[in-house]
C-alpha cells in the first residue's frame, strides 16, 4: 500500500510539473512599449519606429513607441528604471545615456546596475570638424590650442 500511494505521488508531482512548464506563455504575450529618450522626429526616434515595425511583425504584438525627451536622457531612463523588470518596457539608449552618470552625478538609477544592455541596433561614427583655418594640424595640436585659450566659445 505504501509503495502504491508513494508511486502515485510521484506521477501527481510529475504532471504538475508538466503543467506548469506549459503555464508559461510565449515572450511577448502583451504590448510592448519602446521608451525613445528623446523628443519624436530625431534619429533615435526614427530608428525606434524602423525597429518597432520589425518586431510587431516578428512578434505578433503591439510594439509602442513612448518619447520622453529631456534632462540628456534621464527622465525616459528614470521611467524605465521604475518600471516591472519583465521585459515588456524597454529603454532606446545612445552614447547620451552612457555619459550621463558623468554629466549628473545626481541621477535616479545607475546605467550600470539598473540596466541590461538587450541588443545593439546600431552604430553612428562621431566626427570632430574644423573650419580649414583652424589652429592645429590635427586633433591633438587643436586641443593644446584650445587649452592654453581662455574664453573660447566651444560645442
Amino acid at each position: 500500500m505504501k509503495q502504491n500511494v508513494a508511486a502515485i505521488i510521484k506521477r501527481l508531482l510529475f504532471l504538475c510539473s508538466l503543467s506548469v512548464s506549459c503555464a508559461w506563455a510565449a515572450f511577448p504575450d502583451k504590448p510592448v512599449t519602446l521608451v525613445v529618450p528623446f523628443a519624436p522626429g530625431g534619429s533615435n526616434d526614427i530608428v525606434a519606429r524602423q525597429l518597432a515595425k520589425q518586431l510587431t511583425a516578428q512578434w505578433g504584438q503591439p510594439v509602442i513607441i513612448e518619447n520622453k525627451p529631456g534632462a540628456g536622457t534621464a527622465i525616459g531612463a528614470a521611467y524605465v528604471a521604475k518600471q516591472r523588470n519583465d521585459g515588456y518596457t524597454l529603454l532606446v539608449a545612445s552614447s547620451t545615456f552612457t555619459m550621463a552618470p558623468a554629466v549628473n552625478p545626481k541621477l535616479p538609477f545607475d546605467p550600470a546596475w539598473d540596466f541590461t544592455p538587450v541588443a545593439m541596433i546600431g552604430e553612428v561614427p562621431l566626427v570632430l570638424a574644423a573650419k580649414p583655418n583652424a589652429p592645429g594640424k590635427n586633433a591633438q595640436e587643436y586641443f593644446a590650442y584650445l587649452k592654453r585659450t581662455p574664453n573660447l566659445n566651444y560645442g
